[in-house]
């Protein structure tokens, strides 16, 4: 049994954050705050609806994961955990998790979602670096892409025409 601090007695009975209440399902010390908290949540959240069983205190499993080997933790919650998150080069997302398909479905929604809306964002400044009185929002992705093509267009041929007599 490992040594017993008061600050983890207190997390495992009284969590005082969603990191604290949910952390038995997280296989490594994973950090569930950060800048994609509002990602990662509600995958927590169902997981957490797949994982505990109803006749069992979410303590209970905190207390297995903080002072037993994981093998009754494991069988208590099907085998459903958290691994991690890694943010990849060219907004790209990277849920890694343990449980049901419908969850591994949830995940790749989410990190499709996550693409997308992080590619937007990355033309819309494109377009306000060319162009910086345009009022551009959040148009489809066909739209922006269309709009950046033609403000290269003009800002290429602009360089030619001003040049120097």
């Amino acid at each position: 049994m490992k040594k017993t601090k008061l600050s983890t007695l207190r997390s495992v009975f009284f969590p005082s954050n969603f990191e604290e209440k949910y952390k038995y399902l997280a296989n490594n010390e994973s950090d569930f705050y950060g800048d994609l908290f509002e990602i990662v949540c509600p995958i927590i959240l169902t997981m957490d609806y797949e994982a505990k069983p109803k006749w069992c205190p979410r303590w209970f499993l905190r207390f297995l994961r903080e002072y037993t080997n994981s093998n009754l933790k494991d069988k208590l919650t099907k085998g459903v955990a958290y691994n991690n998150i890694t943010l990849g080069s060219y907004h790209s997302l990277q849920i890694s998790i343990e449980g049901p398909q419908y969850i591994h479905d949830l995940v790749v929604a989410i990190e499709n979602s996550f693409y997308i809306r992080e590619y937007r964002l990355d033309l819309i400044d494109q377009i306000k670096k060319l162009d910086p009185e345009s009022k551009v929002r959040w148009e489809n992705l066909d739209m922006l892409e269309d709009i950046l093509k033609r403000l290269r267009k003009e800002n290429s041929l602009n360089k030619y025409t001003d040049l120097p007599k």
